[in-house]
């Protein structure tokens, strides 16, 4: 089977289009992705068992312009017409992506659509992205959503072309460990305690939250540090934020880390943050990063959306907690001043998600989903 991805991102980094690309190529599919332009990436490369053909610099599929998606759906058309009989074309949702399958159903038949969180706006944006993404499903054959919630709060009673493809973690490239080098490196000695967050350091995300309660954490807990993996448009406002609460010499801003290296990373901390702020747009979102922290076997706090209560069960495998600085700051002391929780969080952390290995994703959901959407004339 030959099979085209078009992804959010470039190549590699979007995790769940990086991993599920790669193992299909391992399962024998002939896999092209369709990914962002780096500087100094090539137009067209083999990475790993997957041939990446790069958009023209600049030209994104999160556009949102007429002007900027019809130059994004040009480019895909583009490439497109350059790879011969391909089976099957499967497209992350944006604005105007309904475009690609109406312009080359006749060269290419089967399309299938994936939805990965509900719209992330409030008020009358919201109902219009619903209605948005409603009707760029009609010229899909099939829809994946990550959770039936997501499918419920988009199409309602509509949903009868979804299939639900959970969100997963790669268990060979996550996995427990530790880092003692990097530590030293970072400047952080054996008696430090280590939290980490993982993710889009973006105003969307309302991290001003977290950076509040952790500082309320350190009067409590004058040995921790908080690693902040990631990039966003908010990245500047939170490091003055951080200088001041008086913790700046505590938070350690690491900017964008390859997919590569995100578990040497997760390996020199000691609690993982799965935080998003609770709001109506991420509550049923699922949240990777708290996934990629409980296979590497860190124990972890978590906020309660619907999203993260698919993966932690609190005070079994970690805590679950309101957004608020306040309850985060309660949290971060309860579990730092507790070695004995956290080991019992560790000593199960990484087998309490063995269902949502990527690997057994891939072989017994999306590939399955991909054969019977074929199959059909």
């Amino acid at each position: 089977m030959k099979i085209c991805y078009i992804g959010h991102g470039p190549y590699p980094h979007n995790v769940p289009f990086y991993v599920h690309t790669q193992l299909l190529g391992e399962l024998g599919c002939e896999v092209h992705a369709i990914a962002w332009h780096r500087p100094g990436d090539p137009v067209v490369e083999k990475v790993g068992t997957v041939c990446v053909h790069r958009l023209p610099e600049g030209v994104v599929s999160s556009a949102s312009s007429p002007s900027a998606i019809a130059r994004f759906v040009r480019a895909v058309r583009e490439i497109l017409l350059t790879i011969d009989q391909v089976d099957l074309v499967h497209v992350s949702a944006g604005i105007g992506v309904s475009l690609l399958p109406l312009l080359l159903r006749k060269r290419i038949p089967h399309w299938v659509l994936e939805i990965r969180s509900p719209p992330l706006h409030g008020g009358v944006r919201v109902l219009l992205s619903r209605l948005r993404m409603r009707a760029e499903a009609m010229f899909f054959d099939r829809i994946f959503v990550h959770a039936r919630a997501v499918a419920d709060d988009i199409f309602g009673d509509g949903a009868h072309k979804m299939i639900e493809l959970p969100i997963g973690v790669d268990f060979e490239h996550f996995r427990p460990g530790a880092n003692d080098e990097l530590r030293t490196t970072l400047g952080l000695s054996k008696t430090e305690l280590v939290l980490v967050y993982s993710g889009s350091i973006s105003t969307l995300r309302q991290l001003d939250r977290l950076l509040a309660g952790f500082a309320l954490a350190c009067h409590s807990l004058p040995n921790l540090h908080l690693l902040m993996l990631g990039e966003g448009d908010d990245a500047e406002r939170l490091r003055q934020l951080a200088n001041q609460l008086g913790i700046a010499g505590r938070v350690h801003f690491l900017g964008f880390v390859p997919y590569a290296k995100v578990p040497q990373q997760l390996h020199v901390a000691d609690i993982g943050l799965g935080y998003v702020p609770m709001t109506a747009w991420y509550e049923n979102a699922p949240v990777l990063k708290t996934m990629e922290f409980l296979a590497s076997g860190l124990p972890t706090i978590a906020t309660a959306t619907q999203g993260n209560q698919h993966y932690i069960r609190h005070g079994e495998n970690g805590l679950l907690v309101d957004d608020t600085p306040e309850a985060i700051a309660a949290s971060i002391i309860m579990l730092g001043q507790d070695p004995q929780l956290r080991a019992k969080f560790r000593a199960v952390a990484c087998g309490s998600i063995r269902q949502y290995d990527f690997r057994t994703i891939v072989r017994t959901v999306l590939l399955p989903a991909y054969q019977a959407v074929v199959a059909t004339n």
